[in-house]
């Protein structure tokens, strides 16, 4: 068997062995609801393997994947699905963080943003079915659920997105993400942006909601084509709806300006929680003052301080925390809750670092201290 073959049989083994542990009952139980669900389970399971499995084929090829009535999806993120991997890593790292935040009295929120193939999977291929049951759309991110359990377990609070983006992935008017960018749509932005708004308003930052006076939403539409459609012919661009945010000056709207410290909130992560604010972010698209930070600060009438890490959100942002922090440049001095904003897809790599808030150390005791 070759090691392509293998990559693609051998989650399918796994899973047989588990849903047929699935389809067992407790001694006494002969309820046949209980079976039904068992076996609802089994065939769950079984639908995520041959999906996984659909992954790690279409994941071989390079660029960009044509899937099912015009959707296209980028043939590394379908890759990196079926591949999944260890999430200990990003688990233990996590945790670490959120402990020494802790510490200083400041609350975490982990946002993990699900890649476009977790919300649209009947959309990837033809040659997979995808159980739809009352119309609702299956969750085939068993691995990744599990994950954001281990974190709740040890106190870190997470904010699950794909069910409400599943919930909005085919409004009337617009759709989570494009149809030809890996990147999610404003309205993808704007309902997560407003799940992530009722974690912070039970948070110690939620006492300040509503003191940034003025910040105002006006409406509008974005014609897009994203670089997913480079090379290929006949792809029309799209109409997003999106809501642009702001201040008004006189007659016009002028957008947000975010700071790094001073504020109680504080948003870190990578160019995801930044995409449709301005040019080129995601590729092909126009400055939109749409983000999800600036949902957020219109949402919560509260302006975020914003530390993005670029394309790393694993790593960068809190590397940055530790060297202000390290330097007494009063990072978070007044901060109460930080939102990180994560590509759920990072949770499976390997290269998440244990980072302190700062490093102590003097001429009297010159050993480094971690903190």
């Amino acid at each position: 068997m070759s090691a392509d073959m293998t990559r693609i049989c051998l989650p399918i083994a796994l899973i047989s062995i588990l849903a047929f542990g699935a389809c067992s009952t407790l001694p006494g139980m002969k309820d046949g609801a209980a079976r039904k669900t068992d076996k609802q389970k089994a065939n769950g399971i079984a639908a995520e393997a041959a999906w996984l499995a659909e992954c790690v084929k279409l994941g071989e090829t390079v660029g960009t994947i044509t899937g099912r009535e015009g959707w296209l999806f980028a043939a590394s993120e379908l890759k990196a699905i079926g591949r999944e991997g260890s999430t200990t890593s990003a688990v233990d790292a996590i945790t670490d963080y959120a402990a020494a935040l802790n510490g200083k009295g400041i609350e975490l929120i982990l946002v993990p943003v699900p890649p476009k193939a977790f919300v649209y999977p009947d959309k990837i291929s033809k040659n997979v079915k995808v159980p739809i049951r009352s119309k609702r759309m299956p969750r085939l991110d068993s691995q990744m659920q599990a994950a954001m359990e281990a974190l709740e377990a040890k106190n870190v609070s997470v904010v699950d997105l794909l069910p409400v983006l599943i919930a909005s992935r085919e409004m009337k008017t617009s759709t989570a993400f494009p149809r030809t960018s890996s990147t999610w749509a404003p309205a993808g932005v704007e309902a997560a942006a407003k799940e992530i708004a009722e974690a912070v308003k039970k948070s110690k930052a939620g006492s300040q909601a509503g003191s940034s006076s003025g910040i105002v939403a006006q409406p509008g539409v974005i014609t897009f084509k994203g670089g997913l459609a480079n090379g290929i012919e006949n792809i029309q661009s799209e109409s997003l709806p999106c809501v642009t945010v702001g201040r008004i000056t006189g007659d016009k709207q002028k957008s947000l300006g975010f700071e790094t410290s001073g504020g109680s909130l504080l948003m870190i992560g990578a160019t995801d929680m930044l995409a449709w604010r301005e040019n080129n972010n995601p590729a092909g698209s126009r400055a939109a003052f749409a983000s999800l930070v600036e949902q957020l600060a219109a949402e919560l009438q509260l302006i975020p301080d914003v530390i993005s890490g670029g394309a790393d959100a694993k790593n960068s942002a809190r590397l940055r925390i530790l060297r202000d922090c390290t330097n007494d440049q009063g990072a978070l001095d007044s901060t109460k809750t930080v939102v990180w904003v994560v590509p759920a897809l990072d949770l499976y790599s390997p290269s998440w670092a244990r980072v302190p808030l700062q490093l102590l150390f003097s001429e009297s005791g010159p050993d480094i201290q971690l903190r």
